[in-house]
Parts: C-alpha cells; sequence; structure tokens
C-alpha cells in the first residue's frame, strides 16, 4: 500500500509539474499575444493622431499598416474610409466604408459606415451638378439609399435623417432644373427645325425660280434656233430654186447648142450628098 501511495505521490508531484508547466506556457502565450497586440494597437493609435493633426495620408500609411496583420478588421477600414473622405477620394473611401459594412456586426458602426457611404455620394452628385446633372442625380438616388440603410439600423440617428431630407430636397431641385432644360432644348430643337425647314424650302423655291428661268431661256432657245433652222431653210429653198432655175436655163442653151450642131452636121452631110467627092476627074 505504501508503495501505491507512493506512487500515487508521485503521480500527484508530476501532475503538478504538469500544472504548472502549462500555466506557464498560458503565460508565455498571453505574453506573446500582448506583445503582438501592442503594436497594432499603438500603430491604429498613432494614425489616429496624425488623423486629429489632419495629416490624412501619413494617418492611411499607418492605418495600413494594420491591415497587414488584421486585413479583416472593420474598425480599421472605417478609419481608412474616414481619411479617404477627408482627402476628398471618395472611390477609396467608398470602398473601405463598403467593406466595413460587410464584415462588422455591429449595428452602430454598420450604421455609421452606410451614413459615410451616402455622404460620399452626395460629395460626387455635388461634383456632377454642372457638368452632367442626369449623373448628379442618379448619385444623389444612391446617397438617399444609404442614408436609408443607416436609418434601418438605427432608427432614431438624428444625422441620418437630417441628411437623408436635405438630398432629396437637393435632388427634387435638380429634377426640376432637368426638366426646364429638357422643355428649352425642346422649344430650341423646334425652332431649329422650323429654320431648317424654312431654309430647305427657299432653296426649293430658289430652284424652282431657277428651273423656271432655264426653262424660259432653253423655250426662247429653241425658238431662236427653229427661227434660224426656218430662215435657213428658206435660204436653201431659194438657193435650190435658183440652182433649179439655172440648170433649166443652161439645159435649155444645152438644148440649143444641141440643136444647132445638129444642124450644122445634118447640113453638112447634106452638103456633102448634095456635093459627093469627086475620085477622078477624067
Amino acid at each position: 500500500m505504501r508503495d501505491l501511495r507512493h506512487e500515487t505521490s508521485d503521480l500527484r508531484l508530476r501532475t503538478s509539474d504538469l500544472n504548472l508547466l502549462s500555466l506557464i506556457s498560458c503565460l508565455m502565450s498571453c505574453i506573446v499575444l500582448i506583445a503582438w497586440i501592442n503594436p497594432l494597437a499603438d500603430r491604429t493609435k498613432a494614425g489616429n493622431r496624425l488623423y486629429d493633426r489632419e495629416l490624412y495620408d501619413e494617418a492611411m500609411t499607418k492605418y495600413t499598416e494594420v491591415l497587414v496583420d488584421s486585413p479583416n478588421s472593420p474598425y480599421i477600414h472605417f478609419n481608412i474610409g474616414n481619411a479617404a473622405y477627408k482627402k476628398e477620394d471618395y472611390e477609396e473611401a467608398i470602398k473601405s466604408y463598403t467593406k466595413t459594412a460587410s464584415t462588422v456586426s455591429d449595428a452602430v458602426l454598420e450604421s455609421k459606415a452606410y451614413y459615410n457611404l451616402g455622404n460620399c455620394k452626395y460629395r460626387q452628385g455635388r461634383l456632377k451638378e454642372n457638368t452632367n446633372l442626369g449623373e448628379a442625380i442618379s448619385l444623389y438616388r444612391e446617397a438617399l439609399d444609404y442614408y436609408k440603410q443607416a436609418l434601418d439600423r438605427i432608427p432614431e440617428d438624428t444625422n441620418a435623417k437630417y441628411n437623408h431630407e436635405f438630398v432629396e430636397r437637393k435632388m427634387k431641385e435638380l429634377l426640376d432644373k432637368q426638366k426646364q432644360q429638357g422643355q428649352q432644348q425642346s422649344g430650341e430643337q423646334q425652332e431649329q427645325q422650323q429654320q431648317q425647314s424654312q431654309q430647305e424650302q427657299s432653296e426649293e423655291d430658289d430652284k424652282g425660280e431657277s428651273q423656271d428661268e432655264n426653262e424660259g431661256q432653253s423655250a426662247a432657245q429653241a425658238a431662236q434656233a427653229e427661227q434660224q433652222e426656218a430662215q435657213q431653210g428658206q435660204k436653201e429653198d431659194q438657193g435650190s430654186e435658183q440652182r433649179k432655175g439655172l440648170t433649166q436655163e443652161e439645159a435649155r442653151m444645152l438644148l440649143d447648142s444641141l440643136k444647132d450642131e445638129e444642124l450644122s452636121q445634118l447640113q453638112i452631110r447634106q452638103d456633102r450628098r448634095t456635093f459627093p467627092e469627086v475620085l477622078k476627074d477624067w
């Protein structure tokens, strides 16, 4: 029995040693964990101090260093979004706030992320008011959706309520302005179409007058050509008649000449018959 108690005692001693070693190991792990956490906390605090001094680029650098060790921290993404918003880099801010809203389980922080997303969209819309009215209205609509999501998480958020009403009024003003511009553009288009129609009609009238004038000139030229042709025909007829008269006269003269020649020849033949040639005169 004594050996058994001894063994048991030895066993208790060994168990105690193991418990002590486990405790020491746990403490060492905690120390390592604290050593790992403190730098993250320190860098986050350093980033916050830089942010308070409005050194937003430097603050973002510190926050980004924390993300290397804690890439899914919604709080660090939220801080980066705040620094980017202050720099008026709204696209980067939207990315960070969206990551916060998609990873956080805290309704308050989620509501703040949606609230700031609404602010980003409103700021982007303001920049488009004078260059692209339709896009500005679209961005205002997105801002209203984000404010509504913020209110869905925290219904008593007075800032979200105020901003929602404010942007809603601004969007209505832009819609009225867009409608007026549309009516003005429509009136200008109608006026341009009327002017173009009048110009085309004037050109058509000028073309018709020119065509009538050309046709008149063509008719006059045709009449003149016909008159000249008639005159030429008359001249040719007269010439033909003249040529025809001369031919008849020449024919008569030729006939008379032939008759005289025939008579002369006939006279000669008659003379020869009347006075035959004497071949031998003895």
